[in-house]
């Protein structure tokens, strides 16, 4: 899978200062651009948008960031997927979309920069277009019917943990440097590993978990596999 438009930055670039100060190891996700106002299109074959952030009633953080929210399971994988700094079509929401949905317009919405500048929410009001791109970012899910302790949780628009046909969406790796999210252009064996392992544990009765604790180390002994 390949971004739409001209990459601009990759996954894990560019560790500043700003993302260390948010316990990020570098940019979780995918930076292109297209061009202020050109249309985006949904990258898979069947997404549900269970969140969308607009320029009306953006994220909580100061910033007036936008995007659109969706749960994808493919290949075996279930994750979230953003579209980030868009403008997004609102009636989407609680739909299921196909991929080539246009599910939006690209924009600047939020914490941007352009040759080093920020471009500030008031000046992004003010009509100022400049460091416009999309971020696509995707995080690996495990689908709880229980909300287990120590554990991350997506949430829904109005706050609460989202709870999507009998399922919690727990995010297993959040402390892996990038809130959880991994590199969507690339085969992700991590994000491959963690979906067998936490398969294996439930197979077997083990609360599903990121990492190989003593139970399963027990049940990987008697299945002679270590």
């Amino acid at each position: 899978m390949k971004p739409e438009c001209t990459v601009t930055q990759v996954f894990s670039d560019n560790a500043t200062a700003t993302y260390k100060a948010n316990k990020l190891n570098g940019h979780s996700g995918v930076d292109s651009d297209c061009g202020f106002g050109s249309p985006i299109h949904s990258y898979w074959s069947s997404e549900y948008v269970y969140k969308i952030l607009t320029k009306d009633n953006p994220s909580n953080d100061g910033t007036g960031f936008t995007g659109i929210f969706t749960i994808v399971e493919q290949d075996g994988k279930c994750f979230e997927f953003l579209y980030g700094h868009c403008n997004p079509s609102p009636i989407l929401l609680g739909k299921t979309i196909t991929k080539g949905t246009v599910i939006g317009t690209q924009a600047n919405n939020g914490e941007v920069y352009s040759h080093g500048e920020r471009i500030t929410l008031a000046m992004q009001q003010a009509g100022d277009t400049r460091g416009t791109h999309r971020h696509d970012q995707a995080r690996l899910l495990r689908k709880d019917t229980s909300i287990q302790p120590n554990t991350r949780y997506l949430t829904s628009l109005g706050g609460g943990y989202l709870f999507l046909d009998g399922y919690f969406y727990a995010i297993p790796n959040y402390t892996n440097g990038f809130n959880g999210c991994f590199d969507w252009t690339k085969q992700d064996h991590a994000a491959d590993f963690i979906v067998a392992l936490n398969k294996y544990q439930a197979e077997n009765g083990i609360k599903p978990y990121p990492k190989i604790g003593p139970k399963t180390i027990l049940q990987l002994k008697k299945d002679n596999l270590i």
